[in-house]
């Protein structure tokens, strides 16, 4: 018996990233939220962002919620502002350039919870 073959799909997933991943490193490329369901689709990531997502850390636990987006001149949002905390009485300002990615229901950021939390205090001082 042959060992099976990897799906189709899942091994063009994986084509799918590591290209996204190289385009990212790309100096002409500029730093912004990628996803690649959103890159696949030939859809800009940053149409998913809006107030009340989702925050995750790089680690997958959650940071926070999305309290406002902050837009560049050209439109494009350029920092948000995530709502956290025990009460969630904390905002910390966050630039696109610390988004690791986006998809339809979170915010992915390149920062652990300690990391989160030092940047938070970072913010209020």
């Amino acid at each position: 018996m042959d060992a099976p073959q990897p799906r189709r799909d899942a091994v063009d997933a994986r084509e799918r990233m590591e290209k996204d991943g190289a385009a990212m490193t790309d100096a002409a490329t500029p730093q912004r939220a990628r996803s690649t369901e959103a890159t696949a689709a030939n859809v800009d990531p940053r149409s998913y962002l809006k107030a009340e997502m989702r925050v995750v850390g790089e680690q997958g636990k959650a940071l926070g919620k999305v309290q406002s987006l902050e837009h560049d001149t050209d439109g494009l949002v350029s920092a948000l502002t995530v709502r956290h905390g025990l009460l969630k009485n904390k905002s910390t300002r966050v630039t696109i350039a610390d988004v690791k990615q986006v998809n339809e229901d979170s915010v992915i950021l390149k920062y652990s919870p300690a990391a989160f939390k030092r940047l938070a205090k970072a913010n209020s001082a």
